[in-house]
């Protein structure tokens, strides 16, 4: 009779487990597609920037 309660307590602690790592995967997740946007913010903001300082050497010359 005692194994039935300690079968229901691995496996809710089991389920606790696994819910934990999707939720530490989803995180994880999440981080590597801000990051994403930032770099690819960064690389148009550079480009951006490159072009107006090429218009301005352009205009000065």
């Amino acid at each position: 009779m005692n194994a039935s309660p300690r079968i229901k307590s691995s496996l809710l602690i089991n389920l606790s487990a696994v819910i934990v790592i999707w939720v530490l995967i989803s995180m994880l997740g999440a981080l590597l597609f801000l990051v994403w946007i930032v770099r690819s913010a960064a690389e148009q903001q550079v480009a951006l920037e490159g072009d107006v300082i090429g218009s301005v050497a352009t205009a000065a010359g």
